[in-house]
């Protein structure tokens, strides 16, 4: 009995731990988040969008964050992916990256996904927003000084969907082709060499094929009539019903 129920546990245990990481990027690619084989998220088509000077930026408190796509690019003289600009005392503007592309990292949180930047004492969080029907936009939810939090929304973040190789029906398809050239060139060849049968003889099953547009004829008048049998114009269509 004990020995059922650590089964029991190790198999709901593997289930559980298999659902967890069902959501989770299978690459490294800090502009590409591969969910599983055929759903994707890429960030690097925002990243075309926003063109410098015109970057997406969120100001809070005199804080601006500055969204510069995921390749690390210059924004005021700063090379970085996430840049913060803030006023000194002597109201100077400076600007300093506390996020690198080669730092990031993808990540899933309830429902949505999102990028964090791994890299020293301050670590960066952009929620990645499905916007189907608005022009990008970046909006700061908090304004910490070591895990700032960012909205970035944008109809490009949403999940997109490939599928690879042949659809189902074109697979049924090709089986369906290759088995009727094995039914018919196979039977052609069994018939000829061990039956010595020629010409029409080669078709396999060939009483069947020649009477196959009559049989197909006589199920549609069948059907069309209600499935009754005494619209059917022949005896011999009779019986075969």
């Amino acid at each position: 009995m004990i020995k059922s129920r650590n089964i029991l546990f190790l198999f709901i245990s593997a289930i559980y731990l298999s659902n967890s990481n069902a959501d989770t990027c299978i690459n490294n690619d800090p502009c590409l988040c591969q969910i599983n084989e055929n759903d994707k998220i890429d960030i690097s088509e925002i990243s075309n969008e926003i063109k410098p000077p015109d970057y997406l930026s969120s100001t809070i408190n005199k804080v601006t964050y500055t969204f510069v796509g995921c390749r690390d690019n210059t924004y005021n003289n700063v090379l970085g992916s996430l840049i913060i600009t803030s006023e000194t005392n002597n109201t100077k503007l400076v600007s300093k990256s506390i996020g690198n592309a080669s730092n990031i990292k993808f990540s899933k949180e309830d429902s949505n996904y999102l990028i964090t930047y791994i890299n020293g004492k301050v670590h960066p969080v952009i929620v990645l927003l499905c916007d189907q029907y608005k022009i990008p936009f970046l909006k700061v939810i908090n304004n910490s000084s070591t895990d700032p939090k960012l909205l970035l929304s944008s109809p490009t973040l949403c999940i997109k969907t490939e599928h690879h190789g042949m659809s189902g029906g074109s697979t049924f398809l090709l089986i369906l082709f290759i088995g009727l050239v094995i039914y018919f060139v196979g039977g052609a060849l069994v018939l000829y060499f061990i039956r010595g049968a020629r010409g029409a003889e080669l078709i396999p099953n060939v009483d069947f094929w020649t009477n196959l547009p009559g049989l197909v004829k006589d199920g549609l008048i069948f059907l069309l009539s209600g499935c009754k049998p005494n619209f059917v114009t022949t005896a011999e269509s009779y019986d075969r019903i």
